[in-house]
């Protein structure tokens, strides 16, 4: 990967984290993910483990791949795989499985978002 394609990937990792900032006040970057720890974009997003990707034009076997590399990477905090990805001049989508989502709406019911 070259410096363009890392910086766009940590210039959109940034726009994710201050874009979910209300909910997860503490997200950041997880710079480990270059040293093959683990396949999280994103730390301090339990119980979410999100996976980003941000292309020209995102074909949908990279948006499934993105899910399953977080899937891959899901331990007892961040037990929700999330891809996440943007194409230029688009707005960002979110895939998370239907039950994960639902079992996140009824945790923030009592919550003002």
């Amino acid at each position: 990967m070259g410096k363009r394609e890392r910086t766009r990937g940590s210039t959109y990792e940034n726009e994710v984290c201050k874009a979910i900032h209300s909910f997860w006040p503490s997200a950041r970057r997880n710079l480990s993910q270059y040293q093959g720890s683990d396949g999280r974009d994103l730390d301090y997003t339990q119980p979410v483990c999100f996976q980003l990707k941000r292309r020209r034009r995102i074909k949908l076997s990279e948006i499934k791949t993105a899910y399953l590399e977080a899937a891959e990477s899901i331990n007892a905090e961040h037990r929700m795989p999330a891809a996440v990805w943007r194409d230029d001049r688009d707005q960002s989508y979110v895939m998370i499985s239907l039950d994960h989502l639902v079992e996140l709406l009824c945790a923030t019911e009592d919550r003002i978002i």
